[in-house]
């Protein structure tokens, strides 16, 4: 079966437990294909709604629910998630249709994605962090005073395209042109292997990171009990973004 299936445009290969999987795929449609340990399977997904699930594993296949049930008990699962095309998505719909996959469950799931699949990217309403557990501290510690800043302010400083506010994967808020959905499940990723690299060297708590590209540059830093990810085009130079990770930092 999932050898029939459009191949899509992969956006990246993953690691983490299904419920991730369900609160970072609000605006993505397509396909997320798994694989556990020596089977592999996949669920079709559009705008958050899992529509249909499927795993193969030798010559045992697992449907619907049943399939659901075992990758719910999979403490990690590898992934990869493909972005499927309008017709792409079609095509996987009819054929996971034809073989019985999509059930009333997923059905229900669609429908109450329905309403955010009407709107445009930009108007589409992002999971919000309600509140989410600081860094280094209890999810019952009171919210610093920054946790009214709007990242929209920073789109004010020449050169930074958008910036997103978030935490435990989830944004809080963002501004500007940057699909922040997938930005920061992977700067999470970032910050865990950051903040693990400085364990084993000794060299104390994360303090930021930039990643630079040909075509801009991405910035990751703590701000108060949350984290901010800015996108900044290339001629931002290093002096302009160690300056303002550090005003902002001192902020906080």
């Amino acid at each position: 079966m999932i050898d029939r299936l459009p191949p899509g445009t992969s956006i990246g290969e993953m690691q983490a437990p299904l419920e991730w999987i369900y609160s970072h795929t609000t605006r993505f449609v397509g396909i997320v294909v798994i694989t556990v340990q020596d089977g592999k399977g996949f669920i079709l997904v559009r705008k958050g709604a899992p529509l249909a699930y499927y795993f193969r594993y030798a010559a045992n296949v697992l449907r619907g629910p049943a399939a659901r049930k075992y990758f719910s008990q999979q403490p990690l699962i590898d992934f990869t998630m493909r972005r499927y095309s309008h017709d792409e998505f079609q095509a996987a719909y009819a054929a996971c249709s034809a073989e019985g996959l999509v059930s009333a469950y997923s059905d229900e799931e669609s429908a109450k994605a329905g309403d955010s699949e009407c709107l445009p990217a930009e108007e589409t309403p992002v999971r919000q962090a309600s509140p989410p557990s600081p860094p280094g501290g209890g999810a019952g510690e009171p919210r610093s005073e920054l946790s009214g800043f709007d990242p929209a302010r920073l789109l004010a400083e020449p050169g930074i395209i958008a910036a997103a506010r978030f935490a435990e994967g989830l944004v809080i808020r963002s501004a500007g042109d940057a699909d922040f959905d997938y930005l920061v499940a992977t700067a999470e990723d970032m910050i865990r292997w950051a903040s693990e690299l400085g364990s084993i060297a000794d060299m104390g708590s994360f303090v930021q990171m930039t990643s630079f590209y040909r075509e801009g540059n991405v910035l990751i830093t703590p701000f108060g009990k949350d984290y901010l990810c800015i996108v900044a085009r290339p001629e931002l130079h290093f002096g302009q973004i160690r300056k303002m990770l550090r005003d902002l930092t001192a902020l906080a």
